[in-house]
């Protein structure tokens, strides 16, 4: 299935307005708690800073949903990328799709699904097939570290992986911040990264590169 930029961009950029929309408002509740603080309307530091928890969380939380969100649809290009070498592949066997004229309940229950297949699974097939090294494609190094981070935020707290971290940078707890600006270049980077694979896995769409993709 060749890819849309059409699609692309709608999508990309209804995340973008997501983000800023969350940022804005929080930012004009932040503003306003600062006023306050300068004004003398809070007794002590604590009352200071839980009035700015809530909105500084609701940006953090949108970064993070935007991480997620970002990692999603490019796992779905992948995941579509991957799909021509997983029918040709004889490693991964069974029945890859359904016969619509003689449906039984084992023939659908005995189906297997490209969705099903983990992470380095697709990432091998896509390489395999194509001579490629998916994280030398631009975004690539972006988009594995924002996979790492999201898969940090859902399972262990935003601590990083010390094992993947160099002797000499070793610090234990490490956690990743959930940053904005990181936030809105991530989306960027996902736009280069899909278009970067689309052209390497010949799914590359006959229309014309849109200049104003994400705004």
């Amino acid at each position: 299935m060749m890819g849309s930029y059409v699609t692309l961009g709608i999508e990309l950029n209804a995340i973008r307005n997501f983000l800023e929309c969350v940022v804005k408002e929080a930012g004009i509740e932040i503003q306003n708690v600062m006023e306050r603080n300068e004004a003398g309307a809070f007794e002590d530091f604590d009352d200071f800073d839980n009035a700015l928890y809530n909105p500084v969380m609701r940006q953090e939380i949108a970064a993070r949903a935007v991480f997620y969100e970002v990692t999603a649809i490019i796992e779905r290009e992948l995941q579509k990328s991957a799909h021509t070498p997983w029918l040709e592949s004889s490693k991964h066997r069974g029945p890859k799709g359904l016969d619509w004229n003689n449906l039984t309940t084992e023939s659908i229950r005995s189906a297997k699904m490209i969705q099903r297949l983990s992470f380095p699974e697709i990432v091998q097939l896509i390489e395999e097939k194509y001579g490629i090294e998916l994280r030398r494609l631009p975004g690539g190094d972006a988009f594995f570290e924002m996979r790492e981070m999201v898969n940090a935020f859902k399972h262990r707290q935003g601590v990083i992986d010390f094992r993947n971290r160099p002797v000499e940078d070793f610090r234990y707890p490490e956690n990743y911040q959930a940053d904005l600006n990181r936030a809105y270049e991530s989306i960027d980077a996902a736009f280069a990264f899909i278009e970067a694979l689309w052209q390497a896995t010949d799914r590359q769409p006959t229309l014309s590169r849109n200049p104003s993709h994400v705004s």
